[in-house]
């Protein structure tokens, strides 16, 4: 019987491996991957048509989990620029680059409003779904600019949107935490106006500061592993078992 449903894009693939990995932790969970324009034949996908008529088909009283969006912060702030920028996230905030040009933080806001506007397929997802629909969040970033370069360093195509990363370089680790929190808020923003419950990224998963831990790490400069899926399974759980006892 089926539980519940999670339907995601690459970061759903924590949860998908923890759901093989520990079985017993929530049995009757589907975990779902959405193929991509990029990647349309990768093995174990379904497409948002496919995905559309399986939440259809949900009894009202089985969740919706979308693990989708949430890795814009990547797409704009992973990558060093020319001329390097940084904003600041608090007015009381000290820890920016004084060499940087100072962007202020509602253009930063803005610029991931605008890029949420335009997430048709977590709308559709949402409206198809006839129970309770929840957005996990995305997980924070990691730390270490020396594993995000190692792991581009081993690849055959260093590279991200086009750009070689060892040649380009990554910004700092702050700044980076700072566009992913800005993007979580958005997400929760975001999630209010289309009556969607915001789950944000387990705190047990983090170090003081908000940074990803280590034992986290996925296999590649942005994506979590097993143990961080199991986490969320283990969120699932305790969220279906709460609504049941209501």
């Amino acid at each position: 019987m089926t539980v519940g449903i999670v339907i995601g894009e690459s970061h759903v693939a924590c949860i998908e491996n923890a759901a093989l990995k520990y079985p017993a932790l929530l049995p009757g969970l589907e975990v779902h991957r959405l193929s991509s324009p990029r990647r349309p034949n990768l093995p174990g996908t379904i497409s948002i048509d496919c995905a559309e008529a399986k939440l259809k088909e949900l009894p009202s009283n089985r969740p919706t989990f979308l693990y989708m969006m949430g890795t814009y912060h990547n797409i704009i702030g992973l990558l060093r620029t020319e001329p390097e920028f940084d904003f600041l996230f608090s007015s009381t905030e000290t820890d920016f680059n004084s060499y940087s040009v100072i962007v202020p933080r509602a253009i930063i806001s803005q610029i991931f409003k605008e890029h949420l506007s335009k997430s048709a397929s977590a709308i559709r997802l949402s409206r198809a779904a006839p129970g309770r629909v929840y957005l996990l969040g995305t997980p924070p970033p990691k730390c270490s600019n020396e594993f995000i370069i190692n792991k581009f360093e081993s690849m055959v195509k260093k590279q991200y949107n086009g750009k070689n990363v060892p040649e380009v370089g990554i910004n700092r680790p702050e700044l980076r935490l700072k566009f992913w929190k800005i993007e979580q808020q958005e997400l929760r923003s975001w999630c209010k106006d289309h009556d969607i419950q915001f789950i944000p990224s387990p705190l047990l998963a983090q170090i003081e500061g908000g940074f990803l831990r280590e034992e986290f790490y996925g296999d590649d400069a942005t994506h979590a592993n097993v143990e961080y899926g199991k986490l969320w399974i283990e969120s699932i759980r305790d969220l279906i078992t709460s609504c049941s006892e209501d």
